[in-house]
């Protein structure tokens, strides 16, 4: 008997009586049936994916969920001194989420560090509102390490009225930076804001992109 090249199918040879032929098909579909045994089953949604190194060795399983790596930050009215035509940065009692310790309420707030085994190309966002200070120009931007970065971590602001005629500035944006373990950033805010102590609102989270 011959067989075929991949899976070692058994085939009848040219050579074989008609009478054998039934017999030879049978044999060929029962070894393509076992082959494909782990192609059974599943349900809707399912995938099928490789259970070992074995050749047809496959399985049904759930899609993975994507897992979210990072934190995301956040301060309401918080009362914070700012100085005039001076970097400030914010500081983050609290937060919405962080899933490996990026950042820690008690112990430089202001920081979101990236741990050990998870650098990567992170997605940063952040947002600043602060009440009555009548600056003409701000300024959002990001420190890395303590230091600012040039016009991949500058934010563009803007600037709200209120009714009463006290100023508001509204200030976001999103900036995608490579970092390493060890690295850690600072949302910080310039402008010409009165000195003195303003009510702030802000937010600052970092996401791993797959």
């Amino acid at each position: 008997m011959a067989s075929t090249t991949s899976f070692n199918w058994e085939t009848p040879d040219d050579t074989d009586l008609v009478k054998d032929g039934a017999a030879a098909i049978r044999t060929l579909g029962n070894s393509i049936d076992t082959s494909m045994t782990d192609l059974l089953g599943g349900t809707t949604g399912q995938i099928l994916s490789k259970a070992s190194g074995t050749d047809m060795d496959f399985t049904w399983a759930a899609p993975a969920t994507p897992t979210t790596v990072g934190c995301a930050l956040f301060a309401n009215a918080l009362a914070f001194a700012y100085t005039a035509n001076t970097d400030v940065v914010i500081p983050f009692a609290s937060e919405t989420f962080d899933t490996d310790s990026f950042h820690s309420t008690v112990t430089n707030t202001s920081r979101i560090t990236i741990p050990s085994g998870k650098g990567g190309n992170y997605k940063i966002n952040g947002f600043l509102g602060i009440t009555g200070i009548g600056s003409t120009y701000s300024i959002l931007k990001i420190f890395k390490n303590g230091a600012t970065l040039t016009a991949e971590g500058l934010f563009q602001g803007g600037f709200v009225r209120a009714a009463s005629g006290a100023s508001s500035d509204i200030l976001n944006g999103t900036v995608t930076l490579p970092l390493v373990a060890g690295d850690y950033i600072e949302l910080v805010y310039l402008g010409n804001t009165a000195t003195g102590t303003h009510t702030s609102y802000a937010q600052f989270s970092a996401i791993l992109l797959p």
